[in-house]
């Protein structure tokens, strides 16, 4: 009975170990990602400004309709930004399981059962949207 439970005790620690691993590769995914959006947000709200600012420069009249379309590009990358942060969010919830399920590694081999392991949840992926073109946004 004792080998019993040491096997699923063990068998518990490999599910969550694996969990870990899984979590945390996905956290530097969502990373990556995280810093593509960030600098291509960074780089279109710049351009952005910078063309605002020549053409109202360059033609007071007709200005105002082209200052419409940058300050178009400039909400979309303000979009990107918030998608940004929501893909931060999500990989501070999968380190967050990673480090639950490495506390458990440490201690519940020594003492518990495979009951005491309860199951890794399943996070899924907060955001898929990775282009910053004016109108392909997609919010949440």
């Amino acid at each position: 009975m004792q080998t019993n439970a040491s096997e699923n005790a063990r068998e518990a620690a490999q599910v969550w170990a694996n969990a870990c691993h899984a979590q945390l590769s996905e956290a530097e995914c969502d990373m990556h990602r995280l810093e593509t959006l960030i600098t291509q947000t960074a780089q279109t709200l710049s351009a952005s400004f910078q063309t605002i600012e020549q053409r109202w420069k360059d033609r007071k009249a007709e200005g105002e309709m082209l200052v419409d379309e940058e300050v178009g590009r400039a909400v979309t990358a303000l979009q990107f930004h918030d998608l940004a942060t929501q893909l931060l969010g999500h990989a501070r919830k999968r380190i967050a399981v990673a480090e639950e399920g490495l506390k458990k590694l440490t201690v519940l081999p020594l003492h518990g059962t495979a009951a005491d392991w309860g199951a890794p949840p399943d996070l899924a992926a907060p955001v898929g949207h990775a282009n910053l073109e004016t109108g392909t946004v997609e919010l949440f």
